[in-house]
């Protein structure tokens, strides 16, 4: 019943997840994982209370357990009650230094507040105590780009790479923040060499990175298929669009790159709004 529960939580069938979790709770009441299964289901339905209760329910059997503490973090913070979100992840950080993804919770509840300093001495913290945990390296990574500090980000994702040559987020991030160094031919030939492994994703992100640093790179045909398919996938995103339209201007498809670049520029929180607003009057669109 537990199995058939996670099977169908992973479809998004959260009532039927429900029942199939307390079957096996039936069966095994003492059992914390379906009870622990539940409440993530509740919580996706977004019935608070009931998840809490579920959680709750775990902590008082076992007021250590590390899932249900960062759970219980998540209801509240998804509740929208954040100095309880707060306290509850700070609590799993001290109970559980080893624990990576409760300085993650921690740190994005902290710069959602507005005090990105802490989040990053928070993660900082994370990667001391966990031994450098490539998870939360990428998460600090990931925080640095955020705060433009390129040096550290760069530094950040390379020391995941070279523990871990597989990771795709690393390589994709990595790969999108050397090739916007200006005037770095040396960054732009190893973007492409991060990126190239990407190819045969089906995450949209991936593929325009990859047809982005074609794109800087002058190679306007390579990085045309790439781009086409991210935007295919994500039509709804300004900045692949903006990728887009900007490739099919330089390759001469003016009514199409205006297609896309409006899009783009009708996007007001989108970062390349101004950029994409210039190529359109180039265009005479």
């Amino acid at each position: 019943h537990h199995l058939e529960g996670l099977s169908l939580q992973q479809q998004g069938e959260h009532e039927a997840a429900i029942a199939a979790f307390d079957r096996a709770l039936a069966q095994r009441p003492e059992a914390l994982e379906p009870l622990i299964a539940v409440a993530r289901s509740e919580l996706a339905l977004r019935r608070f209370d009931d998840a809490e209760s579920r959680v709750r329910t775990v902590l008082e059997a076992n007021p250590t357990n590390v899932f249900a503490r960062n759970l219980l973090g998540d209801v509240y913070l998804a509740s929208g009650k954040i100095d309880q979100a707060l306290a509850e992840f700070e609590e799993a950080v001290i109970a559980h230094p080893k624990s990576p993804r409760a300085y993650v919770r921690l740190s994005q509840v902290l710069r959602a507040q507005g005090n990105p300093a802490a989040a990053r001495a928070t993660l900082e913290k994370g990667v001391r105590e966990t031994d450098r945990s490539g998870y939360l390296v990428l998460q600090l990574a990931v925080l640095l780009e955020q705060l433009g500090e390129t040096d550290a980000a760069v530094e950040a994702y390379e020391d995941v790479l070279a523990r871990f040559p597989s990771a795709r987020v690393a390589s994709n991030n990595l790969a999108m923040l050397l090739a916007t160094k200006v005037g770095d031919p040396a960054a732009l030939d190893r973007a492409l060499a991060l990126a190239r492994p990407l190819a045969d994703s089906d995450v949209p992100a991936f593929l325009d990175t990859l047809g982005w640093v074609h794109y800087l790179r002058g190679e306007y045909d390579q990085a045309l298929p790439y781009l086409e398919k991210a935007v295919a996938a994500r039509p709804d995103s300004a900045e692949l669009r903006y990728h887009l339209g900007m490739n099919l201007f330089k390759i001469g498809r003016a009514d199409e790159a205006r297609e896309h670049l409006s899009a783009a520029a009708a996007d007001e929180n989108f970062y390349g709004r101004e950029e994409a607003q210039k190529a359109l009057t180039v265009l005479g669109g």
